[in-house]
């Protein structure tokens, strides 16, 4: 996971009013969060299958938890 937040680190916007520039924060006490407004969903995105919220949709790889209606790939084509 570590991987993940050295990602948004560096892709980090450095005028975020979510993160402050860190790529980052925290959504509760003792969790952070990847932050959506700075990711830039450049690592791809996995399917969600059955058992996952919002089964069905596509989930960006790098952590943020933006999810799309539909195969990212095939929308490009």
């Amino acid at each position: 996971m570590s991987d993940s937040f050295n990602h948004a680190r560096e892709n980090a916007k450095p005028d975020c009013q979510k993160c402050c520039g860190t790529g980052n924060f925290m959504y509760d006490h003792n969790h952070a969060k990847i932050c959506d407004l700075c990711c830039k969903h450049d690592r791809g995105f996995w399917f969600l299958t059955e058992g996952y919220a919002y089964a069905g949709n596509w989930c960006c790889i790098a952590g943020c938890g933006y999810v799309l209606p539909f195969d990212p790939d095939k929308f490009n084509d």
